[in-house]
């Protein structure tokens, strides 16, 4: 799911990242996971949040303002 600043329409090229949160991935390959997206899409500023490290407050916002892609 989409989330922060471009979920809102808020992104600014300059100061932005871009924010996903994914799930659905066993626990112990969250981070391989993780680790080939950002070498697959290095050339953009991104924040990996899987489900199995990310806490419930964080949780909880994802679901409620993500955008699912």
């Amino acid at each position: 799911m989409l989330f922060g600043s471009c979920a809102q329409g808020k992104f600014l090229e300059e100061h932005s990242d871009i924010d996903l949160y994914f799930e659905g991935v066993p626990y112990e390959r969250e981070g391989l996971i993780a680790g080939k997206t950002f070498l697959q899409f290095s050339n953009l500023d991104l924040d990996l949040i899987p489900a199995g490290h990310a806490t419930e407050k964080l949780k909880t916002e994802v679901l409620q303002t993500g955008v699912p892609l």
